[in-house]
């Protein structure tokens, strides 16, 4: 067996940081912080499954399905209770990376293959998670460090599985 790729290892990391994050909005946070930030695992989860042991993801392919599924609707859920809560970053924060996944989605779904066909929902992606980054400053103005920190983590972890899913991508 061949060492892990360093993307790959750096993923894992990175979820076990976003697992502790989760830890703190359970013993801390509000009930829509807790579901959603358990939910958005899950799915980054399920999304590192199908970048880095894709002969894995597609063994449970109905499975892993299933489980987005319903950690897709928990993470509807919590957007639309931040904004009956008047959370109002936690409410953009949580729009945009519902954008941000159903650009990927589209790009994923197409079947695609020719790069420029797939170039628009991918151009599209990283402008939001771009776009991300307004979250994490105005935490950081506002005093909020943990917020913004998670923030943070979530737009680097994110950014090197899909780094690692657009790598094996090229290569199939």
């Amino acid at each position: 067996m061949g060492a892990a790729p360093a993307s790959a290892k750096y993923s894992a990391f990175l979820l076990a940081l976003l697992s502790a994050n989760v830890s703190v909005y359970a013993l801390a946070g509000r009930t829509s912080e807790i579901l959603d930030a358990a939910a958005w695992l899950l799915l980054l989860a399920a999304f590192a499954l199908a970048s880095f042991a894709p002969v894995f993801a597609q063994r449970w392919q109905t499975t892993l399905a299933l489980l987005r599924f319903a950690a897709g609707a928990v993470v509807l859920w919590a957007a639309l209770r931040f904004v009956a809560e008047q959370e109002w970053l936690d409410a953009l924060n949580a729009w945009l990376w519902i954008a941000v996944v159903i650009a990927l989605e589209v790009e994923l779904r197409t079947g695609l293959r020719a790069a420029t066909s797939r170039r628009w929902p991918r151009i599209i992606a990283r402008l939001l998670l771009a776009a991300l980054l307004l979250p994490v400053l105005l935490w950081l103005v506002a005093g909020e460090w943990f917020e913004a920190y998670d923030a943070l983590l979530w737009i680097i972890t994110f950014a090197l599985v899909e780094r690692g899913f657009s790598a094996s991508d090229k290569n199939s």
